[in-house]
């Protein structure tokens, strides 16, 4: 989720629990002021004053989460039918 500095610094920790949210960027004019109440939130990735660092933080995070989600078998079993004959 990309947040403005103002509504972000309001709404960032009413939802920042939610277990779907997993990263939050801020876009801001004033980098100093937003970092310190983006520090005490975990999720929050950075605090940005220019859209083209956000994308590279962006396609980052997208290239972790597809390679986080690649599943390997090193004895070449799918794992949902391990999982189902385990039951």
């Amino acid at each position: 989720m990309i947040v403005s500095d103002a509504l972000g610094q309001h709404i960032v920790p009413e939802i920042q629990a939610l277990p779907q949210l997993l990263s939050i960027y801020v876009f801001c004019d004033n980098q100093t002021i937003h970092q310190q109440w983006a520090k005490t939130i975990p999720k929050v990735k950075g605090v940005y004053t220019q859209i083209e660092p956000i994308c590279e933080a962006l396609q980052i995070d997208r290239r972790n989460c597809d390679r986080d989600m690649i599943s390997i078998s090193f004895n070449r079993i799918d794992p949902l039918f391990m999982y189902t004959q385990l039951l």
